[in-house]
């Protein structure tokens, strides 16, 4: 019983998860999904969203939010 409720609950951690970074890469809000993921997957959802061009990244407002933590340097 206690792994079936594990299970579902990182199943649906994931899920949360994937439905974030879908919106994220089309330029939409996910603040509200963000908020409900748990701090793993939070931190899994801010890495991802750091990652990604800053042309696709500073199109949904989490991703202006959350800029890279590195920035290259210019010459």
């Amino acid at each position: 019983m206690k792994t079936d409720m594990k299970t579902n609950y990182h199943g649906n951690q994931s899920s949360l998860l994937s439905q974030a970074i879908y919106l994220i890469e089309q330029g939409q809000d996910c603040g509200t999904i963000a908020g409900q993921l748990d701090p793993e997957y939070s931190l899994r959802l801010r890495i991802h969203t750091q990652i990604l061009p800053d042309e696709i990244r500073t199109l949904s407002l989490y991703g202006r939010a959350h800029p890279p933590a590195y920035q290259k340097k210019r010459k």
